[in-house]
């Protein structure tokens, strides 16, 4: 094979590439844009507060790096997910954290979808978080 048919295979490749990741990246669940993301500071505000439930949504391994204050673990990569957040206070605030923000949306949309209503969001997740 020559070195010029090689180079082509490769460009041909890595168009594909990019183009999946664009494409998976497009069709990632989204939080609707009236959530409301909050910022560290914000968080780190409602810590204490016994009204609001932070909800960490990451794997139980994900969780022995730690978690935010009194947190509540409910993974959302588990089979009984949305059998879990069926048993959580509706008249609650929530704010929603994962990693990074991979999961956080989907988290948020099955909470929505079950008739919460107060939903925030934490975007910068554990890795902002843990960073400070």
């Amino acid at each position: 094979m020559t070195k010029t048919k090689k180079m082509s295979i490769y460009t041909v490749l890595l168009v594909l590439v990019i183009l999946i990741g664009a494409t998976y990246y497009a069709l990632m669940p989204k939080a609707p844009k009236t959530a409301t993301d909050l910022t560290y500071d914000q968080v780190a505000a409602l810590v204490a507060d016994t009204n609001i439930v932070l909800l960490d949504v990451r794997t139980p391994m994900e969780l022995q790096s730690g978690k935010i204050g009194n947190a509540v673990h409910i993974d959302y990569m588990a089979g009984d997910f949305d059998n879990q957040i069926a048993k959580l206070d509706p008249s609650k605030t929530y704010v929603v954290y994962c990693h990074s923000a991979g999961r956080r949306p989907k988290a948020f949309n099955a909470l929505k979808k079950q008739g919460f209503e107060n939903v925030l969001h934490y975007p910068g997740g554990w890795a902002d978080w843990s960073r400070r």
